[in-house]
């Protein structure tokens, strides 16, 4: 069974469990943020924060739970010009170049011919989660686990001007294209990930928490004509972000 008919049915018998139940549901609020593992790609950004619900009933000898969290990754700008070989308005080929040093050494006053692209990727949205946690080790610890789908959208920033010309070294170079562009593009994407951690009721109503979530989700990246020698359109790229949670929260 595909992980995204797991989790419907998951949530489909729990929601016919809980009528039963109710006296014994738990609703649970939290805060909490937390690093990117491993490289962080084009976002360069290594934080997370988010803020979720939960919503939990006995099962055995622990509960299971339905979560739902708002997550925001904000990334920095960086440099994305794809220097060297670039295609002209008749498709030719020239060179995409950032600057050209003198004979001294240092960059040329005139910057005219060169090329910038500078790109910021931030990504928000859902996840939703199904689990389920049991005593652990010590009073008032639980390990918890689960799987969860995310909903997130992708968003690029673009700004710049490329340039393609031949015989950049001289002082009037030949300019094959010129192409500027000043734009934001975005994209939702559904995919399946999991989650694993532990819990800690601190109090009846105060716990703490640390996870290791594992998201999917789909990148878009800015093709622009001067890269690719075909007009300018968006790609779709998979990505997987590793993040290690801790958060604070409350019972009700």
């Amino acid at each position: 069974m595909h992980t995204r008919n797991k989790l419907i049915s998951g949530v489909f018998l729990l929601a016919l469990a809980a009528p039963c139940a109710a006296q014994d549901l738990q609703l649970s609020f939290k805060l909490g943020a937390g690093p990117f593992l491993l490289d962080p790609g084009q976002g360069r950004s290594r934080t997370n924060i988010h803020l979720g619900a939960e919503l939990a009933m006995p099962v055995a000898k622990g509960q299971a739970f339905l979560g739902a969290e708002y997550r925001v990754f904000r990334n920095f700008s960086y440099d994305a010009t794809q220097l060297g070989t670039g295609y002209g308005t008749n498709g030719t080929t020239g060179q995409i170049t950032a600057y050209v040093l003198g004979t001294d050494g240092l960059p040329k006053a005139d910057r005219a011919y060169d090329s910038v692209d500078i790109r910021r990727d931030n990504l928000d949205g859902v996840t939703f989660s199904l689990g389920y946690r049991f005593p652990f080790w010590t009073q008032g610890l639980s390990a918890r686990g689960g799987i969860n789908l995310s909903f997130l959208r992708s968003q690029q920033d673009v700004t710049g001007g490329i340039n393609v010309v031949v015989n950049r070294n001289v002082t009037t170079p030949v300019v094959l294209g010129s192409e500027k562009f000043y734009t934001q593009f975005q994209k939702t994407s559904l995919a399946p990930g999991g989650f694993a951690g532990l819990r800690y009721d601190v109090t009846k109503v105060f716990f703490v928490e640390t996870n290791l979530c594992f998201l999917g989700f789909k990148e878009i990246n800015y093709l622009p004509f001067s890269y690719t020698g075909q007009p300018a359109t968006t790609e779709m790229r998979k990505r997987f972000k590793s993040v290690l949670e801790f958060s604070v929260g409350i019972n009700f």
